[in-house]
């Protein structure tokens, strides 16, 4: 089984007052994969905290275009 994980900062906007941010927006794909999909809420923090925790490494001691680069193919 294939698992793919999406990380999406501010996907859920702060403001309550923004209605409908996407409206008109056709957005099946992501419709499906966030249907499909198991929701993680992590704490609030930098992107690359974020994927430090994801990567169980010290986003702290390690650059984040390094940490980007972990998900990329040789």
């Amino acid at each position: 089984m294939s698992c793919l994980t999406l990380v999406i900062p501010d996907l859920i906007w702060p403001a309550p007052q923004t209605v409908n941010p996407t409206r008109g927006l056709t957005l099946s794909g992501l419709e499906t994969l966030l249907g499909r999909g198991v929701r993680r809420i992590l704490p609030p923090g930098s992107i690359a905290a974020s994927l430090g925790h994801l990567l169980t490494i010290d986003a702290g001691s390690i650059a984040p275009a390094r940490i980007r680069s972990l998900g990329e193919a040789a």
